[in-house]
Order: C-alpha cells, then structure tokens, then sequence
C-alpha cells in the first residue's frame, strides 16, 4: 500500500542519513568501529577490493552468505528495526567514494556496496539497473559519464579487457555507443586535428547513437572514453 511505501522510504532515509553521518571520511577501522562490524577479510582481499573496478559485481550466491554481518549493530543505533531491503536502498543515497572504501571493511558490506555500484554503472541511458549483473560476464552496458563523474574514468579500460559481453556504453544524457562497431575500426587511423588544435573522431563518431533528434554532437570525453574501452 501508499502507507507501506511511505514507511518504508522514512525508514531507508533514515538509514541513509545514519550511514553518511558514520562513514564519511572514515577509514576503514573507523568505518568497521561505526558498523560494529569485525574485520573478516584478509589483507590480500582488502587490498584486491579497493583495488578492483567499480562495476565489479557481487559474485552469484556467495553474496548472499555475505549479508548477515554488520545489520544487527546498525539496527541497535535506530529506533526501529531494519531490512535488509531498506538498508540497501539506503546505500543508493551514499556517495560512490564511500561506497569504494566500503567494500574493504567486511564481506558483507563488500557485498552490499558491489551491488549499489553495479546498479549504478550497469545501467542504461543514465538509469540504475534494475536487476544488478552478478558476474563479469553478464555486463552489457556501462555508464562512462558516471565512472568519470566519480573518478573512475580509469575503470573503462579495464571494461575493454573484463566485459566480454560490453555492447553499450552510455553518457552524457543520450548518447549510446556501440561497442562493436567502435572495437571494428583502426582508432590510429581515426584522429583528426583541425588546424586550432581541436580534436576529431570522425568514423568513431559514427559508432554513435543519439536518443535525441536534436542533441548536439556528441562531446570529446565520450568519444575519448570510447575509445579508450576499445
């Protein structure tokens, strides 16, 4: 009902607010000290999930194991218990470099914080995936203006070596590349400069979708980020 719904987005704001409140800025202690959470990951792993891109997804069932930890301690600090489903529509509201430090303080939040960022840059045209890919190999599109606007602009190379099934990638409000179609031509053979030092791709370009009949061409970063996927 209306009345559920309303309850239950209160209740994610509130978790939301919480988590900010407790995890921003924080190092990994502190944010393990915030969530009442132990630190059950090795340092290898630790080091191996900071370091990993940011669309890596939460691995098939193993992240289900993961979700126990960490809730209980967050659940004693608000007035009223806590979902599972709250707490991660919660996360959606946490910023992406917090999300990142996230995934090295638990297995659990790892989890968690896999997920959100997949939804985030798995999705298309702009929008979150609906149903976040849980292997590396289900990914067909990314959203190269959010890896960039989060500063992970350097993740989309690693998407042209990781993501086999890559076959759009999206930016910049209605823009749509085609993967394929870009990965077919000779990039070397593609840069012009005009004499005032402006740079084009003219064949890339071509490898562009527009949502909008009245878009303006697309911009050098996508075109940049295109290519650098290829």
């Amino acid at each position: 009902t209306g009345a559920n719904f309303l309850a239950a987005q209160v209740a994610a704001d509130r978790v939301s607010q919480e988590l900010n409140q407790r995890l921003e800025g924080k190092s990994l202690s502190e944010m393990r000290m915030a969530l009442g959470v132990a630190a059950d990951l090795s340092e290898v792993e630790v080091a191996a999930a900071l370091a990993e891109p940011a669309f890596t997804p939460s691995q098939g069932s193993a992240a289900a194991s993961e979700v126990d930890d960490g809730v209980p301690a967050l659940q004693r600090s608000l007035s009223a218990a806590v979902s599972e489903d709250a707490l991660e529509q919660a996360l959606s509201q946490v910023g992406a470099t917090t999300l990142l430090r996230l995934k090295g303080v638990s297995a659990a939040w790892r989890a968690r914080a896999r997920r959100e960022l997949c939804a985030r840059f798995c999705g298309r045209g702009g929008l979150r995936a609906p149903q976040p890919p849980s292997q590396l190999a289900s990914i067909t599109d990314l959203d190269l203006e959010g890896l960039q606007r989060d500063g992970q602009a350097g993740d989309v190379i690693a998407a042209g070596r990781l993501l086999p099934a890559l076959a759009r990638l999206h930016g910049w409000g209605c823009y749509v590349v085609d993967v394929a179609a870009v990965r077919s031509l000779d990039l070397s053979q593609d840069l012009l400069r005009l004499p005032g030092g402006e740079v084009h791709f003219p064949r890339l370009r071509g490898c562009i979708a527009q949502t909008r009949s009245d878009a303006p061409p697309p911009p050098l970063e996508l075109m940049l980020l295109a290519a650098a996927c290829a």
